[in-house]
């Protein structure tokens, strides 16, 4: 331990700077000079004009204004609004989270940059299963087959809603994906045990700072998806959904963090040996600990001081406050729910 370096400086950190611009989407956020929010606001719009344009075109919006029906309890106008927003959010979210993980990577390089490792298995492969989900979403929420079949379904309304269900999983599989590497990255980065200090934690806050803003924008998914609870067969589907990115976020919360928690119960282990050893008068054991320098040489009390402190230091990086605001997540989309559907049935009342 006395030979311990800043694990901000740990060598380990400098190969696992990961860069998943690759795709269009990617290189539009890189390109632009703005926020990547002012980015999705601007994929918002576009998609939502575009919608608009063609339910004008075929007189849908005309019909839909003249029915006087509020956005939430059409299915067709909800879904107009909830896909692009959440199209527009996803990767904006991605985006969010590669510059975040950039920065809190270079932090624990001491600032260097390094090679650039493969992203995690096929992107493509994993984006390709999840448009899948549109069809089984569809024939779940619709159960008459026949329904697809009869003159007027398919509507420019509908379509455009199918259309924009098939961008909504690729995006989210894409954002899974991209969430996944990062956090492979991450349990890179962790130091080995030996080079870890016990008595600093400023070291660790990149990881515990990039477990909890994964989490955040996860959970935001279901939030904003909580406008459907209004519609039975949505309200539904969102429970796997919110279940989904619950899992994700939690998997982003404790994957990044999982190579430094095996440091650092590794270095707590070893230097409870160390302090075990000097107990019974190994002065080798006692000359390699941590308080060795101090004057003067720790007594017997000391010892047994010290290997209760050691025993009882925590091997994660996330502190109280933390914690709390990783609950403070997690109600989130409970929130949106309850809210979701108290705005609907309040819609109701007024409509009747």
């Amino acid at each position: 331990m006395s030979q311990a370096v800043p694990a901000a400086r740990a060598p380990a950190a400098e190969a696992v700077v990961l860069d998943l611009a690759s795709d269009a989407l990617d290189r539009l956020y890189a390109r632009l000079p703005v926020s990547p929010w002012v980015v999705g606001v601007g994929i918002f719009t576009a998609l939502a004009a575009l919608y608009v344009l063609a339910t004008a075109i075929t007189g849908e919006l005309a019909e839909f204004l003249a029915r006087n029906t509020s956005l939430l309890t059409d299915r067709n106008a909800r879904l107009g609004l909830l896909l692009p927003i959440l199209i527009a959010y996803i990767p904006t979210a991605q985006r969010v989270l590669a510059l975040a993980s950039r920065r809190h990577l270079a932090t624990l390089a001491g600032g260097r940059t390094g090679p650039t490792p493969a992203p995690l298995g096929s992107r493509g492969l994993v984006m390709a299963l999840f448009v899948l989900f549109v069809p089984l979403t569809a024939f779940f929420v619709d159960r008459d087959t026949l329904l697809y079949f009869r003159a007027g379904y398919w509507s420019a309304a509908t379509s455009s809603n199918w259309l924009l269900g098939g961008l909504f999983c690729l995006v989210f599989a894409r954002f899974g994906h991209a969430t996944l590497s990062w956090s492979r990255a991450f349990t890179r980065a962790a130091p080995p045990a030996e080079q870890i200090d016990l008595f600093d934690r400023d070291w660790l806050a990149p990881f515990a700072s990039q477990g909890l803003l994964c989490a955040l924008l996860w959970l935001a998914i279901p939030t904003i998806f909580a406008l459907n609870v209004g519609d039975a067969p949505f309200a539904v589907l969102a429970l796997p959904l919110t279940l989904g990115c619950i899992a994700v976020g939690w998997a982003a919360l404790w994957l990044p963090t999982s190579g430094v928690r095996h440091s650092l119960v590794e270095a707590k282990r070893d230097e409870l040996a160390r302090v075990h050893r000097a107990l019974k008068g190994d002065r080798g054991a006692l000359r390699a600990l941590a308080v060795a320098p101090r004057e003067p040489e720790p007594s017997l009390t000391d010892l047994i001081a010290y290997e209760r402190f050691i025993r009882e230091l925590p091997t994660t990086p996330f502190d109280q406050g933390n914690r709390i605001r990783f609950l403070l997540y997690l109600a989130l989309p409970l929130g949106s729910w309850l809210g979701g559907a108290l705005v609907e049935r309040a819609i109701g009342l007024f409509l009747d």
